[in-house]
């Protein structure tokens, strides 16, 4: 998911607006469910809020650091999180 972020800026400290394609890491989770619909959660219909969830959890299982550090506070680029759910199988 996070490769296919090309067609998004990625911004920080907010979940983003479909419209002006940019969003954070969980952002683009929404963004990509939503067929480029949704930025955040809420606004993901029951289906894709599952899924959303579904993945979140699925990343935190793998013992990985939440997503919202990474990308506010470390500053992880989508490519860094590309690469860390590849390499973790996700």
């Amino acid at each position: 998911m996070f490769e296919r972020a090309k067609e998004l800026t990625q911004i920080r400290l907010e979940y983003g607006d479909a419209g002006r394609k940019r969003a954070c890491a969980r952002g683009a989770i929404c963004y990509y469910l939503s067929d480029g619909r949704a930025c955040e959660p809420y606004m993901l219909l029951p289906a894709e809020r599952a899924e959303f969830h579904r993945l979140i959890e699925k990343w935190n299982d793998a013992g990985l650091p939440d997503i919202i550090d990474l990308n506010d506070e470390k500053g992880w680029s989508f490519k860094q999180f590309a690469k860390a759910a590849k390499e973790h199988g996700l």
